[in-house]
């Protein structure tokens, strides 16, 4: 089940990272379901998207984003939460003491895990063979 929920993240995540990038009014944006924008997509285009196609973009998108930023420097210490959502629990409300991680180490265990499924190494940079697998030429690597 662990693994269906990061999976789910994963697939919510690239759902976004795709309608982040259709060409559209920011305001508008949230007033359109991913169903609307597949319409669009093939108004525009005359080609359909499947879930499958969205995935590919999102997973695309996002290594290519990574990609970038590892070339000027992000590294797995860039990737953290302020200090207040690390250490201070929520003041009130359903999840009242709750905070974004249990520890450092459960922190670090997700980063793992995060990278692990979107196909990068222990540092956070795109993999190789994730990058050939995608389509995506780099030059993180001689």
């Amino acid at each position: 089940m662990f693994l269906s929920v990061w999976l789910e993240k994963i697939e919510t995540q690239n759902k976004n990272i795709a309608r982040d990038n259709y060409i559209i009014c920011a305001f508008a944006l949230f007033t359109v379901t991913h169903e609307v924008g597949f319409e669009y997509f093939k108004a525009v285009t005359g080609l359909e998207l499947t879930q499958e196609k969205i995935q590919q973009i999102g997973t695309r998108i996002s290594t290519l984003i990574r990609s970038f930023n590892c070339r000027e420097g992000v590294t797995r210490k860039d990737d953290s939460l302020p200090p207040r959502a690390m250490k201070e629990g929520l003041p009130s409300g359903i999840a009242k003491g709750c905070k974004s991680f249990i520890s450092e180490e459960d922190k670090e265990r997700c980063l793992d895990k995060y990278y692990e499924l979107r196909g990068w190494d222990k540092n956070g940079i795109p993999k190789e063979e994730t990058l050939v697998k995608l389509g995506i030429e780099s030059d993180l690597y001689p």
